[in-house]
């Protein structure tokens, strides 16, 4: 397989002007305001920590006033491809739910 050098620029392009808009998100509080929607008690959290960097997403960890911890993913825009972002993403919930259901692994 060829390298090409432009289309690797073009999507790292595209993925600073992601993660400037992630960071103004996270910085004037409203990633948190969203994320707290989606517990069951709707309960406030605070950001721990910076963005995690791995190869193909970025997490970000929550802490809830109850003391509960999250771990929100986000695919990363220059690693997997548009088309099959949210794809990727409904796989691993199945895979984690198959696991929380056959197993006393916790997640």
């Amino acid at each position: 397989m060829d390298y090409n050098q432009g289309i690797d620029l073009s999507h790292q392009t595209q993925e600073d002007i992601w993660v400037d808009g992630i960071n103004k998100f996270r910085l004037n509080g409203r990633l948190c305001e969203w994320v707290a929607g989606f517990h069951a008690d709707k309960i406030p959290c605070r950001l721990v920590g910076g963005f995690l960097n791995g190869s193909y997403n970025i997490g970000q960890k929550f802490l809830f006033e109850d003391g509960t911890a999250w771990l929100l993913r986000f695919p990363r825009v220059k690693s997997v491809s548009s088309k099959y972002a949210d794809e990727k993403v409904v796989m691993e919930v199945e895979a984690i739910s198959l696991i929380r259901e056959k197993t006393s692994v916790p997640v």
